[in-house]
C-alpha cells in the first residue's frame, strides 16, 4: 500500500484526534488565551470542510435548529444599513463572526459533540478548578492588598475580566453538579472528585467577590439540584435546600471578607449614585448608560443608531443628555441591541434565546436550560456577548447542548 492509500486509510482516525484537540484547546482558550480562539475557529472550520470534500457525510444536510445562532450576526450586519461609522461596524461584524462560523461547524459535527457532550462538561471541570489555583494563590499572598482593592471597587486578578472568569467558573459549578446528578452512561466520573469541585467553586465564588457570579451561582444551585429533589418527589431535601440557599450568602457577607467589601462598597456606590457623586464609580456608571441608551432607544426604536454609530452617540448622549464626559455602551445586552440595532436587534436576539428552549422541551437538558438562563440573566447587568471570549463561551457549550438534544430528539422519533 503506498503512501497515498495509507494517508487516506489513516486520515479519518487523524482527523478525529485533531477534533478532539482542537476542541480542547478551544475550551482553554476560553479562559486563557484570547488570542488563539479565532484560531482554534478556524482550525475546527477547515477540518470539517476537509470532511466535506472526503464526503464523510453528505454536504446539503439539514443544519436545523443550529442556523439560530446564526441571528445575532446577522442582526449586525442589518444595522449596517444605519451606520455611518464603517470601521467600527466592520469591527461589530468581526467580533460576531463565530454566530457565522461555528453552527456550521457544530451541525456537521453533532453525533461527535452529542456522544462526548458529558465528557467536554467534565474537561470544562477540570480546567475551572485548574484555573483556581493561581488566582486563589495571588489573593491570599496579598489578602490585605486586595480586600482593600476591592473595597475601593476594584477586583482580584484573575485570567480575563472578573465578571467573565466568574461566569466561567459558574460554568464548570453546574457542569459538576450536572454530572453528579444525571451521571453519563458511557463515561464514568469520580462522584468525590465532582462534589470537591462543586464545593471548592461556590465558595471560591463569594472569595472571588463577583457578585454577578455570585447570584448567578445561588439560582443555578435551585434550578440544577431543586428540578432533581423535585422530579425524585424530595420535597422535604427541597426545602432545606431553600432555605440553605436563602441563609449561606447571609452568612458569607459575615465570614468571607472580600465578598463583604464588595457589598459595602456597592451600598456606598449607589448612595453615592443618589447624592449625585457616583461618576466613575462602577454601578453608577452601569446606571448611567442605561439611562443613555434610553435616550437613543427612543429617538431609533426601529433600527437603532446603527451599530457602528453606537459608541459615538453614546458619547454625545452622555454629554448632551447626563452633562457626564463618557462613551460605555449600555451594560444591558438587551438594551445594547435595542439601542445600536433598534427592535429588529432585539426580536433576532431574542429568538436566538427563546426558541431552542422551546424547540426543545420535551429533550430539554437541564444544563442547557441552567445556561440559557444564566446568560439571559446576565443580559440585564452586562453586554455579555459583546466580548469575543464570552461569545465563545456562550457559543461553544449552546452548540453543544443543541447538538445533545437534537440527537436525542432524532432517537425519540425513531422509537
Amino acid at each position: 500500500m503506498g503512501f497515498k492509500q495509507r494517508f487516506v486509510a489513516l486520515r479519518p482516525w487523524i482527523d478525529h484526534r485533531l477534533f478532539i484537540l482542537f476542541t480542547i484547546c478551544f475550551l482553554w482558550a476560553i479562559i486563557y488565551a484570547k488570542f488563539l480562539l479565532s484560531v482554534m475557529m478556524f482550525a475546527l472550520s477547515i477540518l470539517v470542510l476537509i470532511q466535506l470534500s472526503f464526503k464523510d457525510y453528505p454536504f446539503n444536510r439539514k443544519h436545523g435548529t443550529f442556523l439560530i445562532m446564526l441571528l445575532p450576526f446577522l442582526a449586525v450586519v442589518f444595522s449596517g444599513v444605519n451606520s455611518s461609522d464603517l470601521g467600527s461596524f466592520l469591527h461589530h461584524v468581526k467580533m460576531k463572526l463565530p454566530f457565522l462560523i461555528l453552527p456550521f461547524v457544530w451541525s456537521y459535527k453533532r453525533q461527535f459533540f452529542a456522544k462526548n457532550y458529558k465528557a467536554i462538561l467534565c474537561t470544562f471541570v477540570g480546567l475551572g478548578l485548574a484555573s483556581i489555583v493561581p488566582v486563589a494563590y495571588t489573593y491570599f499572598a496579598d489578602f490585605d492588598s486586595i480586600n482593600k482593592l476591592i473595597s475601593k471597587g476594584q477586583s482580584m486578578p484573575t485570567p480575563l475580566g472578573h465578571i467573565m472568569y466568574s461566569l466561567c467558573l459558574l460554568g464548570a459549578l453546574n457542569a459538576s453538579i450536572y454530572l453528579l446528578l444525571y451521571p453519563s452512561k458511557t463515561h464514568t466520573f469520580p462522584k468525590w472528585f465532582l462534589i470537591s469541585v462543586a464545593i471548592i467553586i461556590f465558595v471560591f465564588q463569594h472569595i472571588l467577590a463577583s457578585r454577578t457570579g455570585v447570584v448567578l451561582s445561588y439560582f443555578s444551585l435551585a434550578i440544577i439540584v431543586g428540578h432533581f429533589l423535585y422530579k425524585h418527589k424530595k420535597y422535604m431535601i427541597l426545602t432545606g435546600l431553600l432555605a440553605c440557599l436563602f441563609i449561606s450568602p447571609i452568612l458569607a457577607i459575615k465570614i468571607v471578607p472580600s465578598f463583604k467589601n464588595k457589598i459595602a462598597y456597592a451600598n456606598w456606590d449607589l448612595k453615592s449614585y443618589f447624592n449625585n457623586q457616583g461618576v466613575g464609580y462602577s454601578d453608577s456608571e452601569r446606571i448611567l448608560s442605561y439611562k443613555a441608551g434610553w435616550v437613543l432607544i427612543k429617538q431609533n426604536p426601529l433600527l437603532g443608531t446603527g451599530i457602528g454609530d453606537l459608541r459615538q452617540c453614546m458619547k454625545d448622549t452622555y454629554l448632551e443628555e447626563l452633562n457626564h464626559k463618557g462613551d460605555k455602551y449600555p451594560h444591558n445586552e438587551y438594551l445594547f441591541h435595542f439601542t445600536g440595532m433598534g427592535v429588529v436587534g432585539l426580536l433576532l436576539l431574542m429568538i436566538t434565546l427563546l426558541f431552542p428552549i422551546w424547540y426543545y422541551r420535551k429533550e430539554m437538558d437541564i444544563f442547557f436550560f441552567t445556561f440559557q438562563c444564566v446568560f439571559m440573566l446576565a443580559f440585564l447587568v452586562e453586554n455579555t456577548i459583546e466580548r469575543q471570549q464570552m461569545i465563545a463561551y456562550y457559543l461553544f457549550f449552546s452548540l453543544c447542548g443543541l447538538a445533545y438534544m437534537e440527537i436525542s430528539k432524532q432517537a425519540s422519533k425513531l422509537n
